[in-house]
């Protein structure tokens, strides 16, 4: 039966045809996103004037790097509307959305709140703080195994809060979300360094602990450094607010080399403004 056998040229051919086949398959649907839903999704709900339509705001950013405007069509006036919306946030009205999400599990309010009913200019909206909390609550102590495993278990849920919140492409709420972010994983790697070592080390056995403790951390610190770089990049299309500067500020003591002398001149440049 030799003449039966596909040879392994053929073989080869056959599985270059079908990655090929694949990444075509694969394009096309981005390109079909990108052409067909994607325009339609940034316009959801939208009319074409509602689009073209001058908003207020639009002012602060020359040139942002999301734009979409989406509209909900609601049979009330704005005095009946802007209560629910003042009321929004985590751990306050919610978000009236993906509750499991962006508000712990807890159901959005289904009335005025009234405690709620006051912002002002400047005041912030809350959205993951809570799991902010929870993930920094959480000591590295032994046996490590089993703290660690907690520790991930609340980043993970600070992380996809965040991740969330940077969803809502709105400029001050990304900056933030990003820098958090950041420093959920800078804390991370510094948990580690500064976690409790095992009584029954000492000399060579515990420098190699510490070794392997700082090989764990590394990848954390260099996650935190890339997503502050992120962030101060935003100042290339003319945004800058507390959370760049602060992504400033941690750059400068992670990297001084590179980003400290940047920083001088950020403060430069506000001072002669």
């Amino acid at each position: 039966m030799e003449g039966s056998r596909v040879s392994p040229f053929v073989k080869r051919v056959s599985l270059k045809r079908l990655l090929l086949s694949a990444l075509v398959a694969f394009l096309a649907l981005i390109g079909a996103y990108f052409l067909l839903i994607r325009p339609w999704h940034l316009t959801w709900g939208a009319t074409d004037e509602e689009v073209r339509r001058p908003m207020p705001g639009d002012g602060i950013h020359a040139n942002p790097s999301f734009n979409g405007t989406r509209a909900v069509s609601v049979e009330a006036g704005p005095e009946h509307i802007w209560p629910w919306l003042v009321q929004m946030g985590y751990r306050r009205a919610g978000f009236y959305s993906y509750d499991r999400l962006d508000n712990d599990g807890i159901p959005s309010a289904d009335q005025i709140i009234s405690e709620y009913q006051s912002l002002k200019v400047g005041d912030r909206v809350p959205m993951a703080e809570s799991a902010y909390a929870d993930y920094r609550a959480v000591a590295l102590t032994l046996p490590l195994k089993r703290s660690l495993a907690s520790r991930k278990q609340r980043m993970e849920a600070a992380l996809r809060q965040y991740e969330l919140a940077a969803g809502y492409q709105i400029a001050g709420v990304t900056t933030a979300a990003t820098y958090r972010t950041a420093d959920i994983y800078l804390q991370m790697g510094n948990a580690l360094l500064e976690s409790e070592r095992p009584a029954n080390l000492s000399g060579e056995a515990l420098a190699e602990y510490d070794l392997l403790l700082e090989e764990q951390a590394y990848p954390f610190e260099e996650q935190a450094i890339a997503l502050h770089e992120t962030n101060i990049g935003r100042m290339n299309n003319g945004l800058y607010d507390e959370w760049i500067e602060q992504s400033l500020a941690q750059l400068a003591e992670l990297v001084p080399a590179r980003y400290a002398k940047q920083e001088r001149s950020v403060a430069y440049v506000e001072t002669i403004h």
